[in-house]
């Protein structure tokens, strides 16, 4: 009988051991998981900053046209405000050359088709996006902008004619020759979150033609900023909307249960109302206010006040504020906050981390807690039952209000200490030194600029499409009126469209091609665009049209190919009820969406406001023009510390 109790308790400790090798085997695989989480949404971020950092470069020579203001930005780094940053580099001039490639034999194509070159000098030709003018021939004189040149072939990819070349033709005869045009190489390494073991790093190449940025509808507008909703005024997201990415305007507003996944950017203040989320971080030039159960995942920085909200208003990074920040019922912070004023704490406020204020900080209430260091330029004012586990130093007095308050650490003061504080560490009054750490100053808000918008000219016919009518051969071109009756199924062939302006009656099925590589809709609207309820977009990817969403999400399979759509009106976009949009819109004048519209791509109104409904959902895709293009290199593997 003891025999076999004693084989029962060693196959139990069998058991025990191998399922703790196998817990240990299941925790070790979970952390792994997390952590290639983490790094794949910080190579994204890095991604994002790189191409922030080939937008500043390009807003620097729209700004000053001196290329040597651009080849000054050679070496410079750039900090985010929300972590990382970009650094640019190697960035070359290329003046252009009289002879880059010659044409052997006859060739007559069609837009988007390939040219085969002869005697190429390749160290002269970009290997995207370039710009060449033949010499000689029909087409003398005439410019091309191609998307790619593939050496090993001598093939340029995605002819297209400059819309300056009136009479030009896709006709290239045998004996004539190309010139390079103008252009910039540049590099620009994206870099997230900056340091430590899962710090990424992401380098893009642009190719960068001068030579032509100023003409014609090729040469689509370059945002600085890859934010999904922007405007230089105003900007509520109304209540329930979602918005993944960023969104920039004045005074922005996220009304109740409002989500908004990236940074919020605002030149006046920024207001989050009840239950509404910020997926990342805040950056106002005027106040902050989060109201009740309001969140932020990262930094607050503020050249205002920063306003906490009762009922657990919480903010998971640090705060920085030019002004006050006060913190009212039950509002926390996990990371430190930093003052140019004073800091109010009411009752049952959290403060994990560091408090550093240039003025005061008042606990107003009770049983506040402070779980870090308090450094305050003037006093620190106690009030019933609060606790900080860290030291406190005090510029002027540390005075307690209502008593049994407790410093667990030291207290120093430049003025006296009262008696009514209990003090564990060190006491130390009328210091003449105190030394408080002062606070660090709030980042400086970068809000993208907005480009000037393109020319282009609209003309003959009009296209009229009856109700419950379709119509499947729409091509590139210029146009009057652009009218759909409604219950209509309209499919576009990629290219460049102009319009006087666009109006479609209820329901309506679009069809886009994208298949191609390269394949883009360019769409310019002279006025304003009017789409009425129940439009839905089908694209074209490589498994044939697929509609844009999948039950609640987008459908992966197209979603990126939003980056290739892109729409101007020199008007206003409106667009109503149970409706979407594929990719990016740049209007004059004012965007306003239904309710419950979802919108893939990133949305700017240079003079306008955005309008939003209830229930909206954005999922930002940055638009891709066809006037750039980048090759992406290979990551880099992170800094070690």
């Amino acid at each position: 009988m003891s025999r076999s109790q004693g084989s029962v308790l060693i196959a139990l400790v069998v058991a025990m051991i191998v399922i703790g090798l196998l817990g240990a085997a299941v925790v070790s695989l979970q952390g792994t998981s997390s952590i290639h989480e983490v790094r794949a949404n910080h190579a994204e971020r890095a991604y994002n900053l790189a191409e922030s950092g080939f937008r500043y470069a390009h807003s620097v020579w729209k700004e000053t046209q001196s290329m040597a203001s651009v080849q000054g930005l050679n070496g410079t780094y750039i900090n985010a405000p929300a972590g990382g940053g970009f650094l640019i580099s190697d960035v070359q001039h290329n003046t252009g050359s009289a002879y880059v490639f010659g044409i052997s034999q006859d060739q007559t194509l069609t837009e988007e088709e390939t040219l085969i070159a002869s005697n190429v000098n390749a160290s002269n030709l970009p290997k995207y996006n370039g710009i060449f003018s033949i010499q000689g021939g029909v087409n003398d004189g005439c410019r091309y902008r191609y998307l790619k040149f593939d050496n090993s072939s001598n093939a340029l990819e995605k002819i297209l004619k400059l819309p300056d070349g009136n009479g030009c033709s896709y006709t290239f005869q045998a004996g004539t020759n190309a010139t390079n045009l103008e252009y910039i190489v540049l590099k620009s390494r994206g870099v997230f979150p900056g340091s430590g073991d899962l710090n990424v790093n992401r380098t893009v190449t642009y190719w960068w033609p001068v030579s032509g940025e100023e003409n014609g509808t090729s040469d689509i507008p370059s945002f600085d900023a890859p934010i999904a909703l922007q405007t230089p005024n105003g900007l509520s997201i109304a209540n329930q909307n979602f918005v993944q990415g960023d969104i920039s305007g004045n005074d922005v507003t996220l009304e109740n249960q409002s989500e908004v996944t990236g940074n919020v950017v605002g030149t006046g203040d920024v207001v989050l109302e009840n239950q509404s989320e910020v997926g990342k971080g805040i950056c106002a030039n005027g106040d902050v206010e989060l109201q009740n159960q309001t969140s932020v995942a990262e930094d607050i920085n503020a050249h205002g006040d920063v306003e906490l909200g009762a009922n657990k208003a919480t903010v998971k990074g640090d705060v920085y504020a030019d002004g006050d920040v006060t913190l009212k019922r039950l509002a926390r912070v996990e990371g430190d906050i930093h003052s140019g004023g004073s800091v109010y704490l009411e009752n049952d406020a959290e403060m994990v981390g560091n408090i550093y204020a240039a003025n005061d900080v008042q606990m107003t209430s009770s049983k506040v807690w402070v779980g870090g260091n308090i450094n305050a330029g003037n006093n620190v004012i106690f009030a019933w039952m609060c606790t900080v586990d860290g030291n406190v130093i005090a510029g002027g007095d540390i005075s307690d209000t209502s008593g049994k308050s407790t410093i667990e650490g030291d207290a120093i003061a430049g003025g006296s200490i009262d008696l009514d504080v209990k003090v564990k560490g060190e006491k130390r009054d009328y210091d003449p030194n105190p030394n408080p750490e002062p606070p660090e100053a709030p980042q400086i808000c970068t809000i993208g600029s907005m480009p000037d918008h393109s020319s282009f000219s609209t003309g003959g016919e009009n296209i009229t499409v009856s109700h419950n009518e379709d119509k499947d051969d729409i091509e590139p071109g210029e146009y009057d009126e652009l009218s759909l009756g409604g219950q209509n199924e309209i499919r576009m062939e990629p290219g460049t469209y102009t319009f006087s302006e666009i109006n479609s009656d209820w329901i309506l099925d679009l069809y886009l091609d994208l298949s191609n590589e390269g394949s883009f809709y360019n769409i310019f609207v002279q006025n304003d665009v009017n789409l009425l309820g129940q439009l839905h977009i089908y694209v074209k990817g490589d498994e044939g049209y697929e509609p844009i969403m999948q039950g609640n999400q987008p459908n992966e399979n197209v979603k990126n190919l939003a980056s290739r759509v892109y729409l101007e009106t020199l008007g206003s976009f409106t667009m109503s009820t149970q409706s979407e949009w594929f990719g990016t819109i740049y209007a004059q004048d004012d965007i306003s969406f239904g309710d419950s519209n979802v919108l893939i791509g990133s949305y700017h109104t240079s003079s306008g406001t955005i309008n939003t409904a209830n229930q909206l959902e954005v999922y930002h895709v940055p638009y891709m023009s066809n006037g750039t293009s980048s090759e992406v290199s290979e990551f880099i593997p992170p800094i070690q510390n």
